[in-house]
C-alpha cells in the first residue's frame, strides 16, 4: 500500500502534520486494529493454562464461590 499524503509544514520546513487520502486513512487504522488483535490472540495462546480444580479453589478461597 502506498500512501498519498501531503504534509503540513513549519515556517523552517519541518514535517508536523499530514494529510491522508480518507480510504487511506481507514486502511491504516484497520491494518493497526488487526496488529492490535493478532498481539492480543498470541499473548492469550502464550499464557499458561491453570486447570479448571485450582481456579475454583482460589475462587473459593477468596469467597467469591
Amino acid at each position: 500500500m502506498k500512501a498519498h499524503a501531503q504534509y503540513i509544514t513549519d515556517e523552517k520546513g519541518k514535517k508536523k502534520a499530514i494529510i491522508l487520502d480518507l480510504k487511506e486513512y481507514e486502511k491504516l487504522i484497520h491494518a493497526l486494529e488487526d496488529l492490535e488483535d493478532r498481539k492480543a490472540f498470541l499473548s492469550v495462546v502464550r499464557e499458561k493454562a491453570i486447570p479448571y480444580g485450582e481456579i475454583e479453589s482460589r475462587l473459593k478461597k477468596s469467597k467469591r464461590l
